[in-house]
């Protein structure tokens, strides 16, 4: 598809008369073939004002590498890459390097995106050094001082890892993930805690009538906090009653927010 110019020369919104953001889209993207199922801008590059980069994973097997064009005025398709199932997660270890997950893959894959984006390592999920593919990585996270990445699979288990290596740190178990959830996973801002989304099984309705009645499963939405240092949940925070959403850690404070399929938002400190 093609990319229409920025409104107004910005890519992310406008400014009223009254000063107030507007927010508007500036620009549109139709490289990938299915729905796309994860996306992240890179860090803000020291002495820039906005983020030089972003990737977008889908179910057609792709990520997409997108920059800004010299002028800064809009973003330009600079990669694609082509992995070996539906991409699942990405982040950024740097504001020029990305990490991106697969499903039916054992390997979290580095790609440096300076000039033409090329692979920069192959890590190993398995910390036999097999390639049995056990497991689907959900959700991906980097510390705040980019040293480890948090793999969120569908196994119940978080992988903490240190960066660019398939040195397994601590593997954190206690969160309950499905195959189809849609965790996310973050580091606290001194990176001695993990914050993941989790469910929590409560008493089920019962559907039918009279003999024929059976059970229905029901969860509420939690957050499983874990400690680095022992790997042991300090904290199963119930906050929602049905699965949550998403959820985001304040950039410079311990401050949540949290979203969930019974339409409410909440924030946590």
């Amino acid at each position: 598809g093609q990319n229409p110019p920025p409104a107004s020369g910005r890519a992310w919104g406008l400014v009223g008369d009254e000063g107030l953001w507007s927010l508007a889209p500036g620009q549109h993207f139709k490289d990938h073939q299915k729905q796309v199922t994860s996306g992240r801008f890179a860090p803000v590059p020291e002495g820039q004002a906005a983020p030089l980069s972003f990737v977008t994973g889908s179910r057609d097997h792709k990520a997409r590498i997108y920059s800004r064009t010299k002028s800064g005025a809009e973003f330009v398709l600079k990669g694609t890459v082509e992995m070996l199932g539906e991409v699942t997660s990405c982040c950024w270890v740097s504001d020029q390097t990305c990490v991106l997950a697969a499903r039916d893959d054992h390997q979290l894959h580095y790609w440096d995106v300076c000039d033409k984006p090329k692979e920069r390592v192959k890590v190993n999920l398995n910390a036999l050094g097999d390639s049995i593919v056990s497991f689907t990585v959900l959700a991906l996270a980097v510390s705040p001082d980019r040293s480890m990445v948090a793999a969120c699979t569908d196994k119940c288990r978080v992988i903490v890892l240190q960066a660019y290596t398939a040195r397994q740190l601590r593997n954190l178990y206690g969160a309950v993930i499905g195959d189809y959830d849609v965790p996310n996973v973050s580091f606290s801002l001194d990176a001695c805690f993990v914050y993941v989304s989790s469910s929590l099984p409560q008493p089920g309705a019962r559907q039918g009538y009279g003999e024929d009645q059976a059970p229905v499963a029901a969860f509420c939405g939690q957050l499983a906090i874990f400690e680095v240092r022992t790997a042991t949940a300090v904290l199963q925070l119930p906050c929602h009653e049905k699965a949550v959403r998403c959820f985001h850690r304040h950039p410079l404070s311990e401050v949540l927010v949290t979203g969930s399929f019974d339409k409410t938002v909440k924030y946590w400190s």
